[in-house]
């Protein structure tokens, strides 16, 4: 059991992992109360709660309704995928002549670690060591700064790997990942960073495209 510090992060850690998981859905309310009684906490811990979550994107609030978990939009979607290409390419860019054989094992061994888990069919897992491989890469650049910015863009959109709900995604991000540690190999920054800036336009394209077709938005 994670030991938090306070009342607070032990919530935020609770329902920002329930949306992040899929437990609860885009659109779903979430009553102030409900929440506290479930978690066996006051009103203060939750209410502060939802507002950091807010500002992390997860919950947004409805006027006259509350709470909800934020709607996954394809424009959304396009836009944090943007972003999110720009800093980890530079990411990468920077991180590469910082990788050491180390490192650069590490990379392969999670990537085989996602290979394996694809072919099982173990989706949930796949998605944890898909953001080791990244997190392991982008790390090394050595920007403290730039590396929070990554991590807090991945918790913007739920499932944000594509693993569960894209058919045929898990082997594409395999396909992908294996130009991105091609390019490390090389020690060619410029070439990695292309690969990993395409690796995410692909992602939003994909993802994106499959919430326009099979997930309609909440009024």
């Amino acid at each position: 059991m994670p030991k938090y510090k306070t009342k607070k992060d032990f919530v935020v850690e609770i329902v920002r992992e329930a949306i992040l998981s899929g437990t609860l859905k885009p659109g779903e309310r979430l009553a102030q109360d409900g929440l506290a009684n479930h978690l066996e906490v006051s009103s203060t811990p939750v209410r502060e709660a939802l507002r950091q979550l807010e500002t992390e994107g997860l919950i947004e609030h409805v006027p006259h309704k509350g709470a909800r978990v934020a709607e996954l939009s394809a424009d959304v979607i396009q836009e944090v995928y943007m972003i999110r290409g720009v800093l980890e390419a530079l990411a990468t860019r920077l991180a590469v002549p910082n990788l050491g054989p180390d490192e650069l094992r590490e990379l392969e061994e999670l990537h085989q670690q996602m290979a394996d888990l694809l072919r099982g069919n173990a989706l949930e897992q796949l998605g944890d060591v898909n953001r080791q491989f990244h997190m392991t890469l982008y790390k090394a650049s050595g920007c403290r700064i730039l590396y929070d910015l990554i991590t807090n863009l991945w918790t913007r959109i739920p499932w944000s790997d594509g693993w569960t709900v894209v058919p045929g995604r898990g082997q594409e991000v395999l396909q992908e990942h294996d130009q991105i540690i091609a390019a490390v190999r090389k020690r060619d920054p410029d070439l990695a960073a292309d690969m990993t800036r395409e690796h995410c336009e692909r992602g939003s394209h994909r993802i994106a495209s499959h919430i326009q077709e099979h997930i309609p938005t909440t009024s």
